[in-house]
């Protein structure tokens, strides 16, 4: 099956970059291959799960998928089958001659190696974790072709697409029959770019697990902080955070730590930190004590609610371009707490976790979406 349309786009986001990255990514690719590092269950099943880590491995999405699995697997006493995929160091000198050398069709062979080497007989469901990967995506386009329904999680905010090339080819990319949205703003969005597909939404909000509680109140007076940046690709949301933790730390005496998204490497952190000026830290210091963390477009929010520490969603703020004094201001209000924070309910997850799985179990065995 050549490329479709739809894997191109997840393709040419994920190769998105400076010329030196996407040299780097063309060499990453060239020289390595997916490779299954995980399988629980038989082709036998009519449920088939997928999850691919095209860059790193997650394993915060790899305890979501699995609890998923789990659930559906208790909920329905069916057989179910959960395949894992990951790219592994591997190089081939006759696939490259194959493909002349064209990255695309490189690719195109590693991911047909995948459908090959799976039994599609008896397979009624596919479950993928996220679409807009490229190979999942591509298994979602096969899946098309023999008339198997595809459902896809989402597993993070979904920022706008208006002013972003970059997340327009996101949401063209995202393929599966049903999409389980987590809120109001990322099924409008998603829907815009949909039109001419038959698409279905099920309303279900993120899955989080038990995260134990932090005991500081709101009342504290404020001296450090967290700041937490988007994902690597989201200069533009990351310019802001950088702008704004300079402020910050140039108009009052408070600690501030700019946090990076898990995908930020220890080679971007350091070129980061150079460019910038402020030392881009490893995901892991989300774990360190704050009074208060300032968030935008990422769900990290919800372990904090979870936590019930103190935080602030920048995401209205940014995009109404309020004056970076206001959020200072907010940060010295010791009567402030997040529970007041006047943002758009159209950002505001669906459910819980529990009634997101049970929600996509009933779809699962009913068709079911509301």
């Amino acid at each position: 099956m050549s490329l479709p349309k739809s894997t191109k786009l997840a393709l040419s986001s994920y190769l998105s970059g400076s010329r030196i990255k996407k040299i780097l990514k063309y060499i990453y690719l060239s020289f390595s291959k997916y490779k299954l590092v995980k399988k629980d269950g038989t082709f036998d099943s009519e449920y088939l799960f997928f999850i691919s880590h095209e860059k790193i491995l997650r394993e915060d999405h790899l305890k979501i998928f699995e609890s998923v699995f789990q659930s559906y697997k208790k909920y329905s006493n069916e057989q179910c089958c959960k395949l894992e995929y990951k790219r592994v160091f591997s190089f081939s000198l006759s696939k490259l001659i194959k493909a002349k050398f064209r990255l695309y069709k490189l690719l195109e062979i590693q991911m047909e190696e995948v459908i090959n080497s799976i039994d599609f007989t008896n397979i009624k469901n596919l479950i993928v974790f996220c679409d807009t990967t490229p190979l999942q995506n591509y298994i979602v386009e096969y899946c098309h072709k023999k008339n198997i329904r595809t459902l896809g999680l989402q597993h993070g905010f979904y920022p706008s697409p208006l002013n972003s090339k970059y997340w327009r080819r996101i949401y063209l990319a995202s393929n599966s029959d049903i999409f389980v949205a987590w809120d109001k703003q990322t099924i409008d969005y998603m829907s815009l770019y949909s039109k001419n597909r038959k698409r279905k939404f099920i309303k279900a909000g993120p899955i989080t697990f038990n995260i134990e509680k932090n005991n500081t109140t709101n009342t504290e007076k404020v001296k450090k902080i967290s700041i937490y940046s988007a994902g690597i690709d989201q200069k533009e949301i990351n310019n802001y955070l950088v702008k704004l933790t300079k402020y910050i730390k140039e108009n009052s005496k408070i600690n501030v730590t700019f946090i990076c998204h898990p995908y930020f490497n220890f080679y971007n952190r350091v070129i980061n930190s150079i460019k910038t000026g402020i030392k881009f830290e490893k995901n892991s210091k989300k774990n360190d004590n704050y009074d208060c963390h300032l968030i935008l477009n990422s769900s990290v929010w919800l372990e904090l609610e979870q936590k019930q520490c103190r935080f602030i969603r920048l995401d209205t703020m940014y995009y109404e371009k309020d004056d970076l004094s206001t959020i200072l201001e907010k940060i010295l209000d010791k009567k402030f707490n997040s529970s007041n924070l006047n943002d758009s309910n159209l950002r505001i997850p669906f459910c819980n976790s529990d009634e997101t799985i049970n929600k996509i179990n009933k779809f699962l065995s009913t068709g079911e979406t509301k």
